[in-house]
């Protein structure tokens, strides 16, 4: 399947915003579909590190992520995101009374789908996997997340689609953004059986006594069996690990003692938006 996606670079796209000496902070990449950019489509939106940190959680105001949204034009309450719990929870949220609830329940999952234009579909990232997906059809957008425990749902985005939306799966395109790749994504023998088993062989590679898993190869397999065509997938070059202009759970937190709580770990690396406007 991937010998016709649509390969492309993030730091070489559309600059979406920039401080003052013009450095992007955030950039902005279109849709493909039969191989070429996707016209009349929303744009895949990223981030940078240079944004600084988009953390969200319900309970922990984020006043840098509120200024970059509105820095973009973006009403920060028109902005869609749940909580990341590295589920298969996605949620569809096309009305004022649905993100009324949406926000009221405090909602944890990990991709967000609508209808509606005038929302953002967001999720964040560093490392794991951001997926942006639209149906070119009936004007369908979402975001996803997947990191290692929640691969797989993007199969189910795409099947709330077909089900709820009546999305046809060969009108959606999908665009796989950076994340950790296999040149850095290091696994135990354990977790490389268990993507072996459940996705692909070629999902794991080994080199000096490794195991290196490949997420991107996990999720275009997914996306494959979930009947959307290779012609209308974009895949970022970038190795999140590797790329210093990218936030990177690994790469930041690197020396961090092994004993260090979660919480306190996670406030240390620069977390990424990834949305769709």
């Amino acid at each position: 399947m991937s010998a016709s996606v649509f390969s492309f670079s993030v730091l070489k796209s559309k600059t979406l915003a920039a401080d003052k000496d013009g450095a992007a902070l955030a950039v902005s990449f279109p849709f493909i579909k039969d191989g070429k950019p996707l016209e009349g489509a929303p744009l895949c939106c990223l981030s940078l590190k240079a944004a600084g940190s988009m953390r969200f959680r319900w309970n922990e105001p984020n006043e840098m992520r509120e200024n970059f949204f509105k820095s973009l034009g973006i009403d920060y309450d028109s902005v869609v995101a749940p909580e990341l719990i590295h589920s298969k929870t996605v949620f569809c949220v096309d009305n004022a009374d649905e993100l009324a609830v949406f926000r009221a329940l405090n909602s944890e999952g990990d991709a967000v789908l609508s209808a509606n234009p005038a929302y953002v579909p967001a999720v964040t990232v560093a490392d794991c996997v951001p997926i942006y997906l639209y149906d070119s059809k009936n004007r369908i957008a979402g975001m996803v997340h997947s990191g290692w425990k929640g691969t797989g749902i993007v199969k189910e985005a795409v099947e709330r689609m077909v089900n709820f939306y009546k999305s046809e799966p060969s009108e959606i395109c999908a665009v796989i953004g950076p994340h950790i790749k296999d040149c850095c994504y290091t696994v135990d023998a354990e977790r490389a059986d268990y993507f072996r088993e459940k996705f692909s062989a070629d999902c794991v590679t080994e080199a000096d006594g490794a195991f290196m898993l490949s997420l991107e190869k996990a999720n275009l397999k997914l996306l494959a069996d979930s009947g959307v065509r290779s012609e209308s997938i974009a895949v970022a070059a970038e190795c999140t690990s590797c790329t210093k202009e990218l936030g990177s759970h690994r790469r930041e937190t690197a020396g961090c003692p092994d004993d260090m709580p979660i919480e306190e770990r996670s406030k240390l690396f620069t977390v990424m938006t990834a949305f769709i406007k």
